[in-house]
């Protein structure tokens, strides 16, 4: 039993093993001069007080715990739980944490800072328990949850997200909407409006991870739907109305340079040359475009000579290729 404000270690140990127990008052909260803190050793496993665990705890000592009881006072201290060549189930100091049994489940205090090495050493919690009762060594979640890359897709197009799957490990995915397969490690991802999903992975002890990984939904006409235009030789250009806020159109090089005007129209329908913000020329096919070309229109680009019209000019084109316009 210890009262008082100061740093303290409790003697414990059991059997002929000393397994000490130190307790570090928060600088933000200390203890009064009046708290009370008990401890003691116990060498047998803590899954007797309990199996459930958070999720973010991979697993508990297999033979010991520690009692600390807080019966007078209100301070939060850490705790700091050591290690020896007695300690069962060795792990490397990065991979322990201080778990704290509430009554109903072992909470994970995560791992604030450790000493030592994989036969001696001590472990401190980087946060405090909402209930002083038994306080055990465990193992961090060792899982990898892999959403994938974030992705920027069109309208009516889809995608695959995750990663390959692991033998033994099971998948759920957040929201549900808009995939194929909420369940698998790399489901097909087809939403209508842009969507951030999280994928959960748990192991078989229960120890889950998350990710999130973002899916980008470009509205307006996609690429697969792109309007053919037919480039001219003279001065007497072919013309092509934009009338959704994101247009593409697809043509066949005649020469090296393209030259593509952009005006404004009295046609209520059309969107207005002052809020098309951009020009992007791209080649190869629309499962695998390349962008050769970029006009950021409404920031003064030098290429852009803005008077009644929009004037750009796009060379290093090859004759007979196939080129893809999104504005």
């Amino acid at each position: 039993s210890k009262i008082g404000d100061d740093v303290f270690t409790f003697p414990t140990g059991k059997n002929g093993q000393y397994k000490p127990l130190t307790l570090s008052p928060l600088t933000s909260q200390p203890p009064t001069q009046t708290d009370q803190f008990t401890a003691e050793y116990k060498n047998v496993a803590p899954s007797t007080l309990g199996t459930t665990k958070e999720s973010t705890i991979s697993d508990l000592s297999s033979c010991e715990y520690w009692i600390l009881t807080h019966p007078i006072g209100t301070s939060t201290p850490n705790i700091t739980m050591l290690w020896n060549a007695n300690t069962c189930d060795p792990l490397q100091p990065s991979e322990k944490l201080v778990a704290s049994w509430d009554g109903a489940e072992w909470k994970n205090l995560d791992n604030g800072g450790t000493t030592g090495d994989i036969t001696t050493g001590s472990v401190t919690s980087l946060n405090s328990p909402a209930v002083y009762n038994a306080f055990a060594i465990g193992k961090k979640c060792d899982l990898t949850a892999d959403a994938g890359a974030d992705q920027t897709i069109f309208a009516g197009q889809s995608v695959q997200i995750g990663s390959a799957p692991v033998f033994g490990l099971t998948y759920s995915w957040s929201p549900t909407i808009g995939l194929d397969n909420s369940t698998i490690s790399n489901p097909i991802a087809s939403p209508i409006t842009s969507t951030s999903y999280t994928v959960s992975v748990t192991g078989t002890n229960g120890c889950t991870n998350t990710d999130l990984v973002s899916v980008t939904v470009l509205n307006g006409q996609n690429c697969a739907n792109s309007i053919e235009a037919i480039p001219t030789i003279n001065y007497s250009p072919n013309t092509y109305y934009i009338n959704n806020n994101e247009m593409w159109f697809y043509f066949i090089a005649d020469s090296t340079a393209i030259h593509i005007e952009i005006l404004p129209s009295t046609n209520v329908n059309l969107i207005p040359v002052a809020i098309i913000k951009t020009l992007t020329l791209y080649e190869n096919e629309c499962n695998n475009l390349n962008d050769l070309a970029f006009r950021d229109i409404n920031n003064g680009d030098s290429s852009v000579i803005m008077n009644a019209y929009l004037k750009i000019r796009i060379g290093n084109l090859v004759p007979n290729d196939k080129y893809y316009i999104r504005i």
